[in-house]
């Protein structure tokens, strides 16, 4: 046993002999190419606080392409050739890329040749300019053999880098390519009131958290289409593939238009307004942010172009899920009244005898279907149909007459003026409802 165990320990010393021998021989391959007196790898080019950034020039061969510009309220707008706000996304790639720039490797401490670089004319060149009035200056070259990175190199210092190849394609920007696309650029909830005029005046008031309409008065207006109207604009864009084409295209497009609407929008901090005009099947807006004319989507012209029928509530009834307090409807000569105490229906009033709660409830249900197809602006006549919802503990009382004429049905809400087209099954279904209701079955 001894004997054996002896044997054993030998051969793991030579195993382990054996493995020291060939890894002292075969070091790794980052240190096999670090040779003595050969700088650090991957240094740091760039090390900013974002917030210290205040300017980024942007050229190429040469040539700038875009400048850009933080205003004293900390808003980025590009300052050459033309004067717009820059998309929060589009600055945030450029400061994500560059403010905490580092290098794949130092290439060479000093060049004596740096066309082999392409930096003797450098492709791509990004001035930064920080709060401190100092400007750094990156010089972007070609692209290294393997590795999917390019060569560079700070202004003034002699050194040759190599950095990320995607950091070229984010300075090869132009001003279409920054600037902010939106139409609209105040943020969606610093709006506090929507002013759309096209053949008439309309008006939303953000008030308590919620969107109402205060013209027209008499509209009763679907909080939803409020809310989603007031995201389209927030997310209306100009026609990305248009803002290359000859900007007198546009301005003559829009001039030659007919005004379709006018969209004005006011915050804490001021206004902004949107005039779209249609030319043809085109469509073009013009901004009071950043000027100029630009073509729209006719999607995107959907979205903003409004009238007041798109914001009313289709519902005839205003009472929620709960079931109402008491309903009264007259049908011709049919008289019904269903009042709820507790969870129980009765016929007539708290006195009268209890009615089958499941039939009560549909006609509830019923009633509260009943959307309009269509606004009209006239076919109202002699009512046939006369129903009064009151709910809210007696609080809220709705009174709607219908009025059958063949294949229509039109409806009126009491002290309003306004019409609404019904479907006229569902219609018969109500009156089919209430006649069903019975007596509940002695227990």
């Amino acid at each position: 046993m001894k004997i054996k165990g002896l044997l054993i320990a030998v051969i793991l010393l030579a195993a382990l002999s054996g493995t020291l021998y060939w890894s002292n021989r075969h070091p790794p391959a980052a240190e096999a190419e670090k040779q003595p007196g050969a700088p650090d790898l991957g240094p740091a080019i760039f090390a900013f606080d974002q917030d210290d950034i205040v300017k980024f020039d942007l050229k190429k061969a040469g040539v700038e392409q875009a400048a850009m510009a933080k205003d004293a309220a900390g808003n980025w707008h590009t300052t050459s050739p033309i004067v717009v706000p820059v998309a929060p996304d589009a600055i945030s790639g450029l400061m994500t890329a560059l403010a905490k720039l580092t290098s794949d490797r130092v290439v060479v401490d000093k060049a004596d040749d740096l066309k082999q670089f392409g930096l003797d004319q450098p492709k791509f060149e990004t001035d930064i300019t920080t709060k401190d009035g100092k400007t750094h200056d990156l010089l972007i070259g070609e692209d290294a053999p393997a590795g999917r990175v390019t060569y560079a190199m700070l202004q003034g210092d002699p050194r040759v880098y190599t950095i990320p190849g995607y950091v070229k394609d984010i300075v090869d920007r132009k001003p279409r390519d920054l600037r902010d696309k939106r139409l609209i650029t105040m943020p969606e909830d610093k709006i506090t009131r929507v002013d759309l005029t096209d053949k008439q005046h309309i008006v939303f008031v953000h008030d308590n958290g919620e969107w109402r309409m205060d013209e027209p008065k008499l509209i009763r207006a679907d909080a939803s289409a409020l809310d989603s109207y007031v995201d389209n604009l927030a997310m209306a864009e100009m026609d990305v593939s248009a803002i290359s084409q000859d900007p007198k295209q546009a301005d003559d497009g829009y001039t030659g238009g007919m005004p379709i609407a006018t969209v004005k929008v006011t915050g804490d901090s001021g206004s902004e307004t949107i005039e779209i005009r249609k030319n043809k099947a085109d469509f073009y807006a013009k901004p009071s942010i950043g000027g100029g004319v630009y073509k729209i989507s006719p999607t995107t012209s959907e979205g903003i172009v409004k009238t007041s029928d798109d914001f009313r509530d289709k519902k005839l009834f205003d009472f929620g899920v709960d079931d109402p307090d008491k309903i009264e409807l007259h049908d011709g000569q049919k008289t019904y009244l269903f009042s709820k105490f507790g969870d129980d229906w009765h016929l007539g009033t708290d006195q009268g005898p209890k009615v089958d709660t499941t039939a009560a409830q549909e006609l509830a249900g019923k009633l509260r279907s009943l959307v309009a197809t269509k606004f009209p602006d006239s076919g109202f006549a002699a009512p046939s149909i006369t129903v009064t919802v009151t709910s809210g503990g007696g609080k809220h009382v709705e009174k709607v007459s219908i009025s059958e004429n063949g294949d229509r049905a039109i409806a009126k809400r009491e002290g309003e003026p306004l019409l609404y087209e019904l479907d006229p099954t569902l219609v018969g279904e109500v009156e089919t409802s209430a006649a069903a209701i019975k007596p509940a079955a002695a227990k």
